[in-house]
C-alpha cells in the first residue's frame, strides 16, 4: 500500500504483461507498486500511465536523429528527396531547352551562313551576249544539287517558291528517317510545279537572295558543264 490507510488488507502487485510488450522497470515492494516500462525497440503511445507499446519506427535510407525511447518514438531525419527530383526535373529541362536552341541556332546558321551575295545584273536587251543561264533538265541532277545544300536551306528554297506547307510536312513525314530522300523529293515538288523553263536561273538567283552563296556557286560548277555544252549547241 502507498499511502495511510485503515484497510485490513493490501493490494496485490500489478504485473508487467510481456505480451503487450512491457518489463519491469521497479519491482514492486511494500508501499509501491511495480513500475512497468516498455522493452527496447518499443514505446508507449499513451502520456499517462502505459498499458502496451508499440514499435519503435525504422529509418530506412533516411538515418535516425533521435533514438526511440520507452516513452517516445524514433525520430528520423527529413527526407529531401523530392527536393533532388526537381532539381534534377529543372536540369533535364534546360538541358533541353538549351538543346532545342543550340538546334534551331544551327539550323538558322546552316541557312544564313553565307556572306552577302553580289547583285546578279541581268544583261539588258541592247546587249548581245547571251543569257547567263540557260535552260536545263534537271530532274536527273536533282540529287546533285540536293547533296550540296542542307534540308533546312532545301525547305527555306521551296518556301521561298510558295510551295504549301503542307505539302511540305506530308513529304518530310512520308520519308520520316531519310533527309537525303525529303530533300528530292521536296526538289521534285518545286520542280514539277515551276517547269523546266527559267528554273536553273530561278533556282540560283533565288538561293543567292536566301544568302546562300557558297550553295549557289556549287550548284553552279556542278552544272557548268551541262550549260556549257547546252549553249554550244544553241549557237
Amino acid at each position: 500500500m502507498d499511502h495511510y490507510n485503515s484497510l485490513h488488507e493490501c493490494r496485490r502487485c500489478k504485473p508487467c504483461d510481456s505480451e503487450l510488450d512491457l518489463e519491469v522497470a521497479e519491482k514492486c515492494t511494500i508501499t509501491q507498486d511495480t513500475k512497468c516500462r516498455c522493452k527496447q525497440h518499443y514505446f508507449c503511445n499513451s502520456p499517462d500511465s502505459c498499458h502496451h507499446c508499440d514499435p519503435c519506427s525504422k529509418c530506412e535510407n533516411v538515418g535516425i536523429e533521435k533514438e526511440c525511447t520507452p516513452t517516445t518514438n524514433t525520430i528520423c531525419k527529413r527526407n529531401f528527396w523530392w527536393i533532388y527530383l526537381i532539381v534534377v526535373g529543372i536540369v533535364i529541362a534546360i538541358a533541353s531547352v538549351s538543346a532545342y536552341c543550340y538546334k534551331k541556332k544551327r539550323q538558322d546558321f546552316d541557312v544564313n551562313n553565307e556572306m552577302p551575295c553580289p547583285v546578279i545584273q541581268k544583261p539588258s536587251t541592247s546587249e548581245v551576249e547571251p543569257l547567263v543561264y540557260s535552260d536545263v533538265d534537271l530532274s536527273t541532277h536533282i540529287p546533285a544539287i540536293v547533296e550540296v545544300m542542307t534540308l533546312p536551306q532545301v525547305k527555306a528554297f521551296v518556301r521561298k517558291q510558295e510551295i504549301p506547307e503542307p505539302a511540305i510536312e506530308q513529304t518530310l513525314q512520308d520519308h520520316l528517317n531519310d533527309s537525303t530522300e525529303q530533300k528530292i523529293k521536296l526538289f521534285h515538288i518545286w520542280y514539277q510545279q515551276h517547269g523546266m523553263k527559267g528554273a536553273y536561273e530561278n533556282l540560283i538567283i533565288s538561293l543567292r537572295e536566301l544568302k546562300m552563296c557558297a550553295v549557289a556557286d556549287k550548284i553552279e560548277k556542278k552544272l557548268n558543264v551541262v550549260t556549257s555544252s547546252n549553249q554550244e549547241n544553241g549557237r
